[in-house]
């Protein structure tokens, strides 16, 4: 059978050799011609594919892109309108006729204040820890996972920043991956920024989460992660 099929083969292609040889030399310079037209634009056509994919892709990623950052700059606004009242009720408290500060004195240590982080970037490094610990999982496991962040920068166990925090060496692995520097998605952006505003929404003494039970004692089981008391 396998010599049958050879055979028949050989025939057919010696049949189209001898259809070819026989076309006039115009013809055969025409069909050539035409299949190397052919052939140079379907090259082009999916040259201007990819290109066009490729347009899209960025786009869709600048978009999403700026609407995290315009997301996460509302949320620090809000921050900074916040502590700001907080600061002028606070002012009138302590002076109520607004002279109680000597003359020529700073109201405030200007230094330490240029020196402190802004709410944008902490707001925007606390919705990367989500987004890499607890991106594609519920709303509730990602507050968690944020008020475990501040729960450990108010313990004397733990350093005093969220960015000392979510740095720390030994504590938080997704640092060194790829998805800690993606941007972070809405739903992390959101959960992120309602936990500093109004903080931790847990028990300020869990202070651990992990896969696996630890510490002393687990609080609750989200999504496949223990949070764990200290």
């Amino acid at each position: 059978m396998k010599r049958k099929k050879s055979t028949r083969k050989r025939s057919i292609i010696k049949a189209y050799r001898r259809k070819w040889r026989r076309l006039p030399r115009e013809d055969q310079v025409f069909v050539v011609k035409f299949l190397g037209t052919a052939f140079v634009l379907l090259i082009v056509i999916i040259v201007l594919l990819s290109l066009l994919i490729a347009h899209i892709v960025k786009s869709a990623d600048a978009g999403e892109s700026k609407k995290s950052n315009k997301v996460i700059k509302e949320t620090s606004a809000s921050a900074k309108d916040k502590a700001s009242s907080e600061d002028k009720v606070s002012s009138d408290d302590a002076s109520p006729d607004g002279d109680s500060s000597e003359e020529g004195a700073p109201a405030e240590d200007e230094a330490e204040v240029t020196g402190a982080s802004s709410p944008d970037a902490e707001v925007e490094l606390l919705a990367r820890l989500v987004n890499a610990e607890a991106g594609d999982v519920s709303r509730e496991t990602q507050i968690a996972v944020a008020s475990v962040i501040l729960n450990r920068v108010n313990s004397d166990k733990f350093p005093d920043t969220i960015s000392e925090v979510i740095y720390q060496s030994g504590q938080y692995t997704t640092v060194s991956g790829s998805k800690f520097n993606e941007t972070p998605n809405d739903a992390s952006i959101e959960s992120a920024a309602y936990v500093y505003q109004n903080g931790s929404q847990i028990p300020e003494n869990v202070l651990y989460q992990s896969l696996t039970p630890l510490g002393g004692g687990v609080w609750k089981q989200l999504d496949g992660n223990y949070f764990c008391y200290e």
